[in-house]
């Protein structure tokens, strides 16, 4: 009996939320605790922040439920237990490297040096 197999359109989405109420002060940074749905085994994936006080990260199902948020105003910002902190996508078509600024420059300037080429043999 013949059959289709079809790929999703929508990406799974992970609901990246805090797990306790937190008060933090002018410029402080703390690693807090978040909650979300465990992650398959052997495979990265990526949290995006949608609160400002919120950092991207790569994560994987070893990954502690920690986030590092920082408070970027001047007063004190309340996150309460349940609030909506990012998404956790497990599939993206993107590659992240970290570097310092004067290096992501040498590496994008390398990388538009390289042609078509020079690609093929390497």
């Amino acid at each position: 009996m013949p059959f289709n197999i079809v790929k999703s359109s929508k990406p799974v989405l992970y609901k990246v939320t805090a797990y306790t109420t937190i008060i933090l002060k002018p410029s402080q940074s703390s690693l807090q605790h978040i909650n979300y749905t465990a992650l398959p085994k052997g495979r990265s994936f990526v949290f995006t922040a949608t609160n400002p006080a919120a950092s991207n990260a790569l994560v994987d199902n070893n990954t502690p439920y920690i986030c590092l948020l920082t408070n970027p105003t001047d007063k004190p910002l309340q996150i309460m237990r349940n609030t909506h902190l990012g998404t956790i996508y497990k599939e993206a078509n993107t590659a992240y490297f970290v570097a310092n600024s004067s290096k992501a420059l040498l590496a994008i300037a390398a990388v538009i040096e390289l042609t078509p080429r020079d690609i093929t043999r390497a």
